[in-house]
């Protein structure tokens, strides 16, 4: 970005960002390394959003401009560039979200399919040992009558 002016940073405040940046990385890996499940990468993402924003909007506010020229500049309204911006960002994040989730979901239902099918081979065999069993008690009960 160009501005006629002087750019300057407020040390104290970059690095509060910097420290959140730091801090909210490391939490974030700790969840996805340590922690399982669904809702441990749902915490995971919301504190990785909310570091990643947290982390931008603090770098911005550290910012100092020292305009050189007085007069107001010309340029966009700021409603007129944050609704789209916005907009498009809530999409992206709903696609995101959503990819994230359906692929967890149909990682589950594999996983669940071969546990399920694993129960059914089970229980098959069950039932045939339960039938052959029931076979020969019959036979025995039959020989024993027949003599």
């Amino acid at each position: 970005m160009r501005v006629a002016g002087t750019v300057a940073y407020d040390a104290h405040t970059l690095l509060a960002a910097a420290c959140a940046a730091i801090v909210g990385s490391t939490v974030t890996l700790w969840c996805v390394s340590v922690v399982r499940g669904n809702a441990a990468m749902l915490f995971a993402a919301v504190i990785m959003a909310v570091a990643v924003c947290g982390t931008h909007y603090a770098v911005i506010a550290a910012v100092r401009v020292q305009p050189a020229v007085a007069a107001p500049a010309a340029g966009v309204p700021l409603f007129a560039m944050l609704t789209p911006v916005c907009g498009l960002a809530c999409v992206l994040l709903s696609v995101l979200a959503y990819s994230t989730v359906g692929f967890s979901v149909r990682q589950d239902t594999a996983n669940e399919e071969a546990l399920l099918r694993r129960a059914r081979d089970m229980y098959s065999v069950a039932t045939l040992a339960r039938a052959a069993e029931h076979r020969r008690t019959r036979e025995r009960e039959q020989e024993k009558s027949r003599a």
